[in-house]
């Protein structure tokens, strides 16, 4: 019997959708093959690779005209003729400024940035240090420095000593007994600070890959100054700013010399004497192993013997693609380094004032950025420690009376002025700031700032001016509202 009260099937649901979000970037293929798929933690990598990158790096600043262009176009820029001058702006308790103690201090300053004051070894003065200090960032990553105090450090009781970053063996790790580790020479507590550093003695250990004589010496951390800049989080040592440009300034220079080989050799006379069936002998200068030799005179031509031919050997090079190839070569370094093709090729060649003018402000802009760094990581640090040695041992005096180690905070106000530029059109730009000031947009101290120099400074040197003018019986000329000039007595 049909049953025709069966129930009908239900229909089926809709299948449901999967959808998967997919990056080119984390595809393996075949143009992919050999490129990492399982990140490196950032500390290991330097650690496997900062001597390799140190060394090479230093030997390309020794050796590469384009290295040692960015060194010294860093130090130029960054730290100048003058260094990273100071501004004090010492308070009284009712806010009143105290310019006494201000000039002071700046004086004191000045006096210990000599370099037989501020160096233990009394070779370099404080704006040499801070070139050393650029110089070092370059080429290794990081740079070193030990503070001295007490009795022995001077005239101050304060100095520094400069040093090498390799003293920081890359290669030390231990873990402590009271919980501390050390890594790459460093030693750090359970927050990761660093309290200690483990420094290689090299007056011992004259032998730095023999691991079993080597000798290291725990100093404070109080007492280092070790400072980089760091490309990631929890980063424990510097990278050689030239690490991702070395392989292809390596690249740039061996093909400049290998051109400038091919080049002599084009320019000479080359070629190879081939034997005929029927051919003479030949009477000619031979080498040992019976190779013939010739000699290249302008002007002059041999009659080869009978039986002999002469082919010569001309290489084509260097041919019209090599500017092109080292253009995009120093272009891509430029990159790198963080400057513009410009001034790492020092090539001036086809730009324009705009051109040039965009390209000089995004150099500028990485130094100003470069010279905050110098200030907050080194100089306020510097500052700190030897204002309070220097009121200590009673080296800053008003009148004959020493200030008070009692107003430190007060005389811990330091203002670091790095150097600026001038450009190429500066009226243009004393135009614009005539009428920034005129709007009240900006204040003739900024102004001043801007050009590196100190505005109490200037205010002085103009008052003094005026006052020798006036002693003189020298009048200024002013501007009337009308615009004719007047005397002004």
């Amino acid at each position: 019997m049909l049953n025709f009260f069966r129930k009908k099937p239900e229909p089926e649901k809709p299948k449901k959708r999967v959808y998967v979000r997919n990056y080119n970037a984390g595809k393996t293929d075949l143009l992919t093959q050999g490129w990492a798929t399982q990140p490196m933690p950032f500390n290991q990598a330097i650690q496997n690779n900062l001597q390799a990158m140190r060394a090479r790096s230093r030997e390309q600043s020794a050796n590469n005209d384009y290295v040692r262009k960015f060194i010294k176009t860093v130090k130029s820029n960054v730290i100048g003729p003058k260094g990273i001058t100071l501004q004090v702006d010492v308070r009284n308790r009712n806010n009143s400024r105290d310019p006494l103690a201000s000039q002071a201090i700046e004086e004191a300053w000045r006096d210990w940035s000599r370099k037989k004051h501020c160096d233990v070894a009394g070779l370099v003065s404080f704006v040499d240090m801070q070139r050393l200090l650029m110089a070092s960032m370059v080429t290794d990553g990081e740079f070193l420095c030990k503070k001295i105090r007490g009795n022995s450090a001077g005239k101050y009781g304060y100095q520094l000593q400069a040093l090498d970053p390799e003293l920081l063996d890359v290669t030390y790790n231990e873990d402590l007994p009271n919980g501390n580790y050390i890594y790459m020479s460093i030693e750090y507590n359970s927050n990761g600070k660093p309290v200690a550093y483990h420094l290689l003695d090299r007056s011992y250990d004259s032998n730095v890959n023999a691991e079993f004589k080597r000798k290291r010496i725990r100093v404070s951390a109080e007492e280092i100054i070790h400072i980089f800049i760091p490309e990631n989080v929890q980063q424990r040592r510097g990278v050689p700013w030239t690490a991702s440009a070395l392989n292809r300034l390596k690249n740039v220079n061996g093909y400049e010399h290998a051109a400038v080989v091919n080049a002599r050799v084009g320019a000479s006379k080359m070629g190879f004497f081939v034997r005929g069936e029927e051919s003479g002998e030949y009477t000619g200068e031979e080498q040992e192993d019976g190779s013939i030799v010739t000699d290249a005179d302008p002007g002059s031509f041999e009659i080869l013997p009978d039986g002999y031919d002469f082919r010569q050997f001309n290489p084509d090079y260097p041919h019209a693609q090599y500017a092109d190839f080292m253009k995009a070569c120093l272009r891509g370094a430029a990159s790198g380094l963080g400057v513009s093709y410009n001034t790492l090729a020092n090539d001036l060649e086809g730009v324009n004032f705009s051109s040039i003018r965009a390209g000089v402000l995004e150099d500028r802009e990485l130094w100003k950025e470069l010279q905050e760094f110098v200030i907050d990581s080194f100089l306020i640090d510097v500052y700190e420690d030897w204002l309070r040695m220097a009121l200590l041992t009673s080296n800053i005096r008003v009148k004959g009376q020493s200030l008070n180690i009692t107003r430190f905070d007060a005389y811990n106000a330091p203002r670091f002025m790095p150097r600026r530029w001038a450009w190429v059109d500066p009226l243009k730009d004393s135009k614009a700031n005539e009428s920034l000031i005129g709007m009240s947009a900006a204040s003739v101290s900024e102004v001043i700032r801007d050009r590196g120099r100190d505005p109490e400074q200037v205010f002085n040197e103009i008052a003094r001016d005026n006052e020798l003018m006036e002693q003189y019986g020298i009048y200024k000329k002013e501007v009337a509202s009308d615009g004719l000039e007047e005397d002004s007595e």
